[in-house]
């Protein structure tokens, strides 16, 4: 298996740094050698983000966040996609996930975490979703944000979790649970935890999917995103 990337370097002056993603880097699709692994993305004509979102006042969108439409949108504003599940009167489906744009990347390294609102990307619709941090279930999501953007006061296990903590999590519980991505309503940043018949999920979040694979030498995890 490997990850789509166009393994372009991110310093011209030293290609042996190539830049595949870092610890705050999110929505990195999944494809073996010869791109088997099914995967359906499709493009949005237009980014709602919410003023109660962190994302709306830095105008823009973070790698690997969920993305709703609103069923009583579906015939009049069919490629809207909104960065918070819908408020009432609105009717939010989770439609997918912000796909992590390689290209774009490459040419704006300074920003790992996301693109601007006035950018173009892609929305995952089915595929293999790989993520390397989450935000902490209960956590405020401006600190999160503030943690994406490198603020170490926030680079604390009440704000972010990792590959590590979600690993550890997922022992603790009985065999028959299953370590899974979820999406916070309010802001669309991803939480994950483990999750049973009889083990509830993460309050205020939107299920996503099941791990399909530990890939712990990029110390991320991959979800099976079908949606």
């Amino acid at each position: 298996m490997a990850e789509y990337s166009s393994m372009l370097p991110m310093d011209i002056g030293n290609p042996a740094r190539l830049w595949k993603g870092g610890l705050r880097t999110n929505g990195i699709l999944m494809g073996n050698v010869n791109s088997r692994v099914p995967a359906i993305t499709e493009g949005f004509s237009r980014l709602v983000v919410d003023s109660t979102n962190p994302l709306h006042t830095r105008n823009v969108m973070t790698w690997g966040n969920g993305l709703w439409m609103d069923m009583n949108e579906v015939d009049t504003r069919p490629g809207v996609r909104h960065g918070q599940a819908p408020l009432a009167p609105g009717k939010p489906v989770l439609i997918g996930v912000f796909q992590f744009n390689q290209g774009w990347q490459a040419s704006n390294p300074i920003q790992p975490y996301g693109m601007p609102l006035y950018s173009t990307g892609n929305v995952i619709r089915t595929g293999l979703v790989g993520y390397g941090t989450a935000m902490t279930h209960g956590a405020n999501p401006e600190h999160y944000m503030m943690y994406l953007e490198g603020d170490s006061t926030y680079d604390d296990p009440a704000v972010r979790t990792v590959y590590s903590d979600w690993v550890t999590a997922w022992k603790n519980e009985a065999s028959v649970s299953r370590l899974a991505l979820f999406f916070h309503n309010l802001s669309g940043f991803p939480v994950v935890a483990p999750t049973s018949a009889s083990l509830p999920a993460p309050t205020g979040c939107t299920f996503a999917g099941h791990f399909k694979v530990l890939a712990q030498e990029h110390e991320r995890v991959y979800f099976d995103i079908d949606l």
